[in-house]
């Protein structure tokens, strides 16, 4: 049976998903520990988020390729386009995608749909300009603050945790029930302000977004 041009795409971004779950349990607030990850823990999620990340940019080639495979000139090298500014657009569509405006003026459409310059598409920018940057750069956690919580049983053996200043407020604490501390972590890339879960994660959006549109309209 015959999948649909987009199937690729849809494959990166299921396994994309699967490890940003991976990195949020690596990349998690230290709870049970005042340490945070050691050398090697950080090797390994090093390598989930550039494969992430890799895969994320991939999608979107994904498109691209297919694109031109239908509508333009087909064995020539595309790449997805991104224009910073709407007056570098169609520039960027003929250099990235040939073919493709003067038979399919609305897959260029489409393609314009989703630009940097869009709202809620200015993410993309950074995808495409800094991700052979950021895979390549070291993950570094940063102690935001140390908050003293304590754990509250719930039935069915389950519990919660609770700041230990709202605990002492609105819960029953029994006596000799230790206050424990947790180290809240901000991972980023190092040398920028980007968070690692909030890169990954919006990146996962936006590109699913784009995917999810082609395919709805072109019937991939």
């Amino acid at each position: 049976m015959t999948g649909q041009p987009l199937d690729g795409a849809r494959a990166l971004l299921a396994d994309s998903a699967s490890e940003i779950g991976k990195v949020r349990e690596l990349l998690h607030f230290s709870l049970k520990r005042r340490n945070v990850a050691d050398e090697s823990e950080l090797a390994k999620i090093q390598v989930k988020v550039k494969n992430i990340l890799e895969n994320q940019r991939s999608a979107l080639e994904y498109i691209a390729h297919e694109a031109v495979g239908h509508f333009g000139e087909s064995g020539k090298r595309s790449y997805y386009p991104l224009a910073p500014t709407p007056s570098e657009w169609l520039k960027v569509m003929r250099k990235n995608l040939p073919g493709v405006e003067s038979s399919r003026p609305d897959v260029t459409a489409l393609f314009e749909k989703h630009q940097p310059y869009q709202p809620g598409h200015e993410w993309m920018m950074k995808l495409s300009a800094q991700v052979n940057d950021l895979k390549h750069k070291r993950l570094v956690p940063h102690v935001l603050d140390e908050i003293p919580f304590i754990d509250v049983g719930l039935p069915g053996g389950m519990s919660i945790r609770v700041p230990a200043e709202l605990a002492s407020e609105n819960v029953d604490v029994a006596p000799g029930v230790a206050v424990k501390r947790m180290t809240a972590v901000r991972w980023t890339f190092d040398g920028t302000d980007l968070g690692v879960r909030r890169t990954l994660d919006e990146a996962q959006e936006i590109v699913t977004a784009v995917v999810d549109d082609f395919a709805v309209y072109l019937n991939w």
